[in-house]
């Protein structure tokens, strides 16, 4: 069997590649991303459940 090599990154290597001016500002980016998808999940699981009460009611 082969080995398998994944590299491994921590948090501060990620931050290299900001999608932001500076440390603080991606670092609130990301905050938001991840309040996003929650956001998002919250939605989803919210219009999946009037959708079964609307057929079982």
């Amino acid at each position: 069997m082969g080995i398998l090599c994944h590299p491994v990154l921590n948090k501060t290597a990620r931050l290299v590649e900001l999608p932001a001016p500076s440390v603080r500002m991606a670092l609130l980016f990301y905050e938001f991303l991840g309040r996003y998808k929650e956001w998002k999940n919250a939605k989803l699981q919210e219009t999946i459940g009037i959708i079964i009460i609307f057929f079982l009611g």
